[in-house]
């Protein structure tokens, strides 16, 4: 697997977390411990969206800061010819 590969299953894993955290903290808001592991997933998140961003661009149109629009230049990370 390469390096875009890992770097995107990093951010995939996290976001899995993150989305059954939060539907789990729906039913049962009070409990600590979940929102304690929301949190966690919730930085491993944002460094690896960091990680992925910095080394090969945004993954998502709104992450895009740049001159000219390069947004559709080259495979989408989703694309298998991205993770090649």
């Amino acid at each position: 697997m390469s390096d875009m590969a890992n770097l995107l299953r990093n951010v995939q894993t996290a976001e899995f977390a993150l989305v059954e955290a939060n539907l789990f903290l729906d039913m049962h808001p009070a409990d600590q411990n979940a929102l304690d592991y929301f949190r966690k997933y919730q930085q491993i998140y944002e460094k690896a969206v960091e990680a992925y961003t910095t080394a090969y661009g945004p993954l998502t149109a709104m992450q895009y800061t740049g001159g000219r629009w390069k947004w559709t230049d080259g495979p989408f990370p989703w694309e298998q010819a991205a993770n090649a």
